[in-house]
């Protein structure tokens, strides 16, 4: 077996594996002996006949499957170990005749490279981040989230004011319908009034409404107008309490107020450190995408983080009870066009993930260790039963876990090294 014809265009690479014909009998004697004890040939107990009887009741169909399959993996396993290019993927197959027992064949291989990535001198890299807020407003907003949590709610009698909530529903008014025709059908939805949160300028067209009563409110994207029909079911006034130890123990947190507040202290401090980890490693990041000097990323690369970014907008339009069609449908776009809008955040995404590799890369002291690899594996399927763990693909499980540990070690290396300067 041998490499011939390696061509590397841009960032895409074609190959050919040339097998002898010694290997390829050996590929097809190997498959028939596999095959032989699942045929039944009359006369003969199975996997006793002779070979050419065999050969007579093989479902070829299957058999050349089976033999392709072992081709292209003992091909694609020779180019990695022969090649030491950086691929973004295994190698894809690319064929169009099939092997003939006892002559050589040629099969060819493709596949993408990571594009080069230059970075400028860590030494000299100095830059400036902004402050997250502070421990103590930190503390602050998570006693005020834990306080407004267990607040309770009062009717209010009477015009709602400024910082009252409206409990409503809301129903989009289909075109060529007028509000009257229709039912308000939405699930109820809490909004604090003054804040506009339902739609711009909206807040003042329900203030108006008392409880039952109905009204319309225009809203445009830049797609289509719209129109929804708005039913105020009440107004309450929201009773914020007091953080005390009876309230503490009415909501049942088996904690002294002191320790309490000590540990969302230590809450805050944690949250603060990490906020600030992350704006550090942001301005760095931001520096090097100036910075950096990095080839055409590969279409192939760039469609798979486009289809990443995608499928966390999908998550995230199904914790709100809506599907990607109903959203394409609401702002007439097409998914095609909607991928192109997500375009430009994945090819972001990418230069990070690139730069991250290539500071892996030019940094020896980072290289994991294999004891590494296979502690973070066994500590992975840990959290899977047996059967499960048989489902997974470990190659791709080695290769997540193996992508994690090396961001993990880039970004400690990164808030250690570079000199980050603090404003507010």
């Amino acid at each position: 077996m041998k490499i011939t014809n390696y061509e590397v265009k841009d960032t895409t690479v074609n190959a050919n594996i040339d097998f002898t014909e010694e290997e390829i009998a050996s590929h097809f004697q190997s498959l028939y002996k596999e095959y032989a004890p699942s045929i039944a040939i009359p006369g003969f107990r199975k996997g006793k006949a002779p070979l050419h009887l065999l050969k007579s009741h093989i479902n070829y169909t299957r058999f050349y499957e089976d033999l392709m399959y072992r081709i292209a993996e003992q091909a694609i396993g020779f180019m990695l170990k022969e090649k030491k290019d950086d691929y973004v993927d295994y190698p894809k197959v690319d064929y169009s005749d099939l092997p003939i027992e006892n002559e050589s064949y040629s099969i060819g291989l493709k596949a993408e490279l990571y594009p080069k990535v230059t970075l400028p001198d860590f030494s000299k890299i100095s830059v400036k981040a902004v402050n997250p807020p502070s421990e103590e407003k930190l503390y602050n907003s998570k006693i005020d989230q834990f306080l407004n949590i267990h607040a309770t709610w009062e009717p209010i009698e009477g015009a709602p004011e400024i910082g009252d909530y409206a409990i409503i529903q809301y129903t989009e008014i289909p075109e060529g319908k007028t509000a009257d025709e229709i039912e308000v059908t939405g699930n109820p939805s809490v909004i604090e009034l003054g804040k506009n949160t339902l739609f711009p300028d909206s807040d003042d067209k329900i203030m108006k409404c008392v409880p039952g009563e109905t009204t319309v409110i225009p809203y445009t994207t830049s797609a289509r107008s719209m129109q929804f029909k708005v039913q105020v079911i009440s107004y309450k006034k929201k009773i914020v309490p007091i953080l005390d130890q009876s309230l503490l123990e009415k909501v049942n947190i088996d904690e002294s107020l002191e320790d309490f507040q000590n540990r969302l202290h230590e809450e805050a401090k944690d949250d603060y450190d990490k906020r600030k980890e992350d704006n550090q490693l942001t301005a760095v990041f931001q520096y090097l995408e100036e910075k950096a000097e990095i080839e055409t990323i590969p279409e192939s690369l760039l469609n798979s983080y486009v289809e990443m970014e995608l499928n966390h907008f999908k998550d995230q339009l199904s914790k709100s009870k809506l599907s990607m069609d109903s959203f394409l449908e609401s702002n007439n776009i097409k998914l095609e066009d909607f991928k192109k809008q997500l375009e430009p955040k994945a090819k972001q995404n990418v230069k990070v993930d690139m730069m991250i590799r290539q500071i892996y890369k030019e940094q020896p002291e980072l290289a994991l260790q294999d004891a590494e690899v296979i502690g973070k594996m066994k500590e992975f399927l840990g959290t899977y039963s047996k059967e499960d763990q048989n489902k997974l693909d470990m190659r791709h499980v080695e290769n997540l876990i193996r992508d994690h540990m090396i961001r993990e070690k880039v970004m400690n290396y990164i808030t250690q090294t570079v000199h980050v300067t603090f404003t507010d």
